[in-house]
């Protein structure tokens, strides 16, 4: 896609998402906003490199 933009996104996913039930991403607020404005009721999952690094994170403070 050209950029993370929330109207991006959710303009791709309105016109080629249809079949997506789940969404695996890292937890940018554009994009969850975007995937839950474009899709009914979407499986959003946290990829695993973001979710170790923000647990990393939380420990190292």
């Amino acid at each position: 896609m050209p950029n993370r933009k929330k109207k991006t996104i959710s303009r791709y996913l309105k016109k080629d998402g249809a079949q997506v039930e789940t969404v695996i991403m890292d937890m940018s607020h554009s994009f969850k906003l975007a995937v839950r404005e474009a899709m009914d009721r979407p499986l959003i999952i946290a990829d695993r490199f973001h979710d170790c690094r923000y647990v990393h994170w939380g420990w190292i403070r």
